[in-house]
């Protein structure tokens, strides 16, 4: 009997120490997981800030430094995953515990939780900021082009072929008015490239290179329209004085041509009988016309 009571003793005494034991590794195992807890939920706060301030930005270039710390962000939140990870794994450890495991199973899933909210947010604001950039640079690409449109039709006409030195004056004119007040031309291209640099930024290398595309096709049709205005009324300056030229080489010729005129007209009247007759066509044919100058 004695020996009975020693034997329960000493299995009593096991199972104190094993449950002293397990008790001691389970206080270790829940240190550790609210370690683990309390510094990933520290780094989902500081995340969770750091998107805050990105918030509410308007300029260009402000909504691109943005993208780039969002970018930042996103990049340690997803590097950040394998710690969701590790906490589903020291909770798992936990179960062999015959404990009340609620508490620490809240906590664990509610940062899971909180951390792919922020993944998500991080992403859409990247996402949005974009978006937000796309739209600037096409809206001042359609500016542009419109602007572009609108300045061929307004000059168009400067392109006929012009009649006498009135129109070639006047298309002259037109074309030099044009061209002195292109600044808002100028101002809507460099908008445009501008915005198609900053967009570029962010850009994937197949995504750039559609951008750059498009604003080398709008800086060649500027450079184009411009060329064609320059030529234009250079060679529109020299008709001018080629005109004028004419005209005053022409002045004899024209005057010879009045008098001309005019003696005819006089003689017409006098034409009454034959010698008459006679006596003015002998007056015409000794009439020339003057030496031209050369044009």
């Amino acid at each position: 009997w004695e020996d009975s009571v020693f034997q329960t003793q000493s299995c009593l005494e096991n199972l104190v120490s094993q449950m002293a034991l397990s008790e001691q590794e389970f206080s270790g195992q829940v240190a550790q997981l609210e370690q683990a807890l309390e510094q990933f939920s520290a780094l989902l706060k500081t995340w969770a800030q750091q998107l805050t301030l990105l918030e509410g930005k308007n300029t260009d270039e402000e909504i691109v430094e943005c993208w780039h710390k969002g970018q930042e962000i996103l990049d340690a939140l997803q590097k950040a995953e394998p710690r969701t990870e590790d906490l589903k794994s020291q909770l798992n450890e936990l179960c062999r515990f015959s404990r009340d495991l609620s508490t620490y199973s809240g906590k664990v899933s509610g940062l899971i939780k909180e951390y792919n909210c922020l993944c998500l947010q991080a992403s859409k604001g990247c996402q949005n900021k974009e978006q937000i950039l796309q739209q600037r640079f096409r809206k001042a690409f359609r500016d542009f082009q419109q602007w572009l449109v609108n300045a061929k039709i307004t000059t168009a006409k400067c392109f006929d072929i012009p009649q006498n030195i009135s129109e070639v004056s006047t298309s002259l004119q037109k074309i030099q008015e044009f061209l002195s007040e292109s600044e808002n031309g100028q101002h809507k291209l460099n908008m445009m490239l501008s915005k198609g640099e900053l967009l570029s930024t962010l850009l994937t290398k197949e995504k750039a290179k559609g951008i750059q595309a498009k604003v080398t096709a709008a800086k060649e049709d500027w450079k184009n329209f411009h060329s064609n205005l320059h030529q234009k009324e250079s060679a529109l300056e020299n008709l001018k004085i080629q005109m004028k030229d004419f005209e005053v080489s022409a002045e004899p010729i024209q005057d010879w041509l009045s008098k001309t005129e005019k003696m005819v007209h006089e003689s017409s009247n006098r034409l009454y009988d034959l010698p008459a007759k006679r006596r003015e066509q002998q007056k015409l044919q000794v009439m020339s016309p003057p030496p031209r100058s050369p044009i």
